[in-house]
């Protein structure tokens, strides 16, 4: 059966109530928990584990003006910052780590999208995944619809990207939000086969935490990710506020559970 989590940036107050609402994991900003100090990792690490909810996936995961590309990259400052990342996501259990840090795909002037397509599949194969190749931490592959990034923009490229690199610890995600601004086809989930490795999902038109009243049916894309052998899938929303969280949270687990059952009939 599918793993249900959710998107909480690095909040532990909010990760103890996703553990209240029965989510699964919580998935983490990677960015954030490299900027910490050794020291306030260390109370974060130890805080996070107290509360007891598994921490499986990450995303954001590369820092605010970091880029890939030939032209702006610094390869030197992105290996060390992917080996402090994927250290310290092995100690928190992290088990995916999410590329989609749109801002890192640009496409310079002077460069062409065949140039950064290059550019992006030596980072992953040469920077990322030797990274996290020492705790066997797998990288998903994002696709963000156009307003999210120059490059990447539907599972089937994501998919592309990843055979490009070639090592089995790249792999892909689908998000739903980003395939229905896409109009991405739920064929795409499938067609990634082993490949599709994490998914996040949220009701598209709004991009806000699914409920059962919303009309909008997650049984189509439970279904594809069930039948594609995806172990996780993450709401990635806007965040209600403190006093709505609890409750919106629990809804939209009952939400989720109730289309993957519906997907598995």
């Amino acid at each position: 059966m599918i793993r249900f989590g959710c998107c909480i940036g690095t909040s532990l107050e909010r990760i103890a109530l996703l553990r209240e609402a029965g989510f699964d994991y919580a998935e983490v900003e990677i960015k954030n928990i490299v900027k910490l100090s050794d020291d306030d990792f260390a109370v974060y690490l130890q805080k996070a584990q107290d509360i007891g909810l598994p921490i499986e996936s990450g995303y954001m995961y590369l820092a605010d003006g970091m880029f890939v590309n030939r032209l702006q990259a610094d390869d030197d400052a992105l290996r060390r910052y992917c080996e402090k990342a994927a250290e310290r996501c092995h100690a928190l259990g992290i088990q995916t780590i999410v590329y989609g840090s749109g801002a890192s795909r640009r496409i310079p002037e002077g460069l062409t999208p065949a140039q950064v397509f290059e550019d992006i599949t030596a980072f992953l194969r040469d920077i990322a995944a030797p990274s996290v190749a020492p705790y066997g931490i797998p990288i998903a592959i994002e696709p963000l619809e156009k307003r999210g990034g120059d490059m990447i923009h539907t599972v089937s490229e994501a998919k592309q990207l990843s055979d490009a690199v070639g090592n089995p610890l790249v792999r892909c995600l689908a998000d739903l939000y980003h395939m229905y601004k896409e109009n991405d086809p739920m064929s795409a989930i499938t067609d990634c086969g082993d490949k599709l490795l994490h998914a996040h999902v949220a009701e598209p038109v709004g991009r806000v935490y699914p409920r059962r009243d919303d009309g909008f049916d997650l049984t189509p894309f439970l279904r594809a990710l069930l039948q594609a052998g995806c172990p996780r899938v993450s709401v990635e929303a806007e965040t209600p506020e403190d006093d709505r969280f609890l409750d919106a949270a629990k809804e939209a687990l009952t939400t989720l559970r109730e289309a993957a059952q519906r997907a598995m009939q």
